[in-house]
């Protein structure tokens, strides 16, 4: 069927691209760590219950990337000077480098495979991608 060979088509093409950007960045920062320092990047200190709803995961999933994340020096967690209760993460400068040369890793992934195509083919791309991006 000609659905299921695109999905499996679709689906091979993101494992590559998962692959080809884990082996750039190094095997020491995970998905959800970068993910974490990005919101942190744009941000500035935020609340995990706040990082956790942007990423629409658990207060317990952050916890755990914001664990591994000081321990590699990424990120620091503060107390609010405002609210002794709250706790907010705040990335580093060493995880601001990282989310830059990440987001340049990236960029350099994405335009290697677009470059492929054509600008009909790519404006089409746009479409269909808007297409399934759509809520309705």
């Amino acid at each position: 069927m000609v659905r299921d060979d695109v999905m499996k088509q679709f689906a091979t093409l993101l494992r590559l691209y998962s692959i080809e950007f884990r082996q750039l960045v190094g095997g020491d920062v995970t998905g959800p760590q970068l993910y974490l320092l990005e919101v942190l990047h744009e941000c500035g200190p935020t609340k995990m219950s706040d990082i956790a709803e942007r990423l629409q995961i658990t207060v317990g999933a952050v916890t755990l990337q914001a664990d591994r994340s000081i321990k590699a020096g990424l990120i620091t967690r503060e107390r609010s000077t405002t609210d002794r209760r709250v706790v907010l993460l705040s990335i580093t400068d060493e995880g601001r480098e990282l989310v830059s040369n990440a987001r340049q890793m990236r960029h350099g992934i994405m335009k290697k495979h677009f470059d492929r195509l054509s600008p009909d083919e790519l404006e089409q791309l746009g479409r269909l991608y808007q297409k399934m991006l759509s809520e309705e």
